[in-house]
């Protein structure tokens, strides 16, 4: 009898170890899935702050070549161009001089789907300024 007793202690003490063992598995995978979540999301983060900075780069040298194209004289005109950033990713510039305005869109064109878009402004543009002198006030539009 008390042979059995002290077989069913050491059952019942290998049982208690495969449970915490499976528990310590069953939390050890959960957070292993939270952490490559984290990492995905990271990754999403990162990617959407690098496409919103080539939009605000082109857009501001879309205002560049703006400034430049009213300084020579342009009291309303338009330029339009695109830059093939990869096979699948194009940035389009649109640009539009109207009086002493001059407005920047950019947008980034992944796949043909619009991913990321800007617009800038520079307004009360003066014609007869060289350089940064009287470039206008410089505004970020929606």
């Amino acid at each position: 009898m008390m042979q059995r007793i002290k077989r069913n202690r050491k059952n019942v003490r290998q049982g208690f170890a495969i449970f915490i063992i499976f528990t310590v598995l069953i939390v050890a995978s959960f957070l292993l899935l939270g952490a490559i979540e984290m990492s995905g999301l990271a990754v999403d983060s990162g990617r959407s702050f690098l496409l919103e900075t080539i939009c605000f780069q082109a857009a501001d040298g879309g205002l560049e070549r703006g400034l430049a194209k009213f300084r020579t004289g342009s009291d309303s005109a338009e330029l339009d161009y695109e830059v093939k950033v990869s096979e699948r990713q194009i940035v389009r510039v649109k640009v539009k001089i109207l009086g002493s305005d001059i407005i920047s869109n950019a947008a980034v064109i992944e796949s043909g789907k619009i991913k990321a878009e800007k617009k800038l402004v520079r307004k009360n543009v003066s014609r007869t300024a060289s350089g940064r002198e009287k470039a206008g006030s410089f505004m970020e539009g929606a």
